[in-house]
């Protein structure tokens, strides 16, 4: 079979309805190294939206657990709801 392209991923993801509130979520998963950011970016200009990095989510280097929650509070349930998401930046 085939890879589909970015473009043809991104037809594919706008014919399928929102899910959190009149947002779509597309979330890329996969191991360091795989080329997740490289794909997320690619995505992201076919789509024409914006990229939540995860890393800018965790609350420092013990952070990792923490970052679901903060996901869902800050970004997922708002958006659910129809109100605006932001985030905190860890840096």
């Amino acid at each position: 079979m085939k890879p589909e392209t970015h473009k043809e991923l991104a037809s594919r993801i706008l014919a399928a309805s929102p899910r959190a509130g009149a947002t779509r979520v597309v979330a890329v998963d996969g191991p360091s190294g795989s080329g997740k950011t490289t794909f997320a970016g690619r995505l992201s200009a076919a789509l024409e939206c914006p990229v939540l990095h995860m890393d800018d989510m965790y609350p420092g280097w013990d952070g990792l657990a923490e970052a679901v929650p903060l996901l869902v509070a800050w970004i997922l349930e708002p958006l659910a709801k129809g109100l605006p998401a932001k985030y905190r930046r860890f840096d």
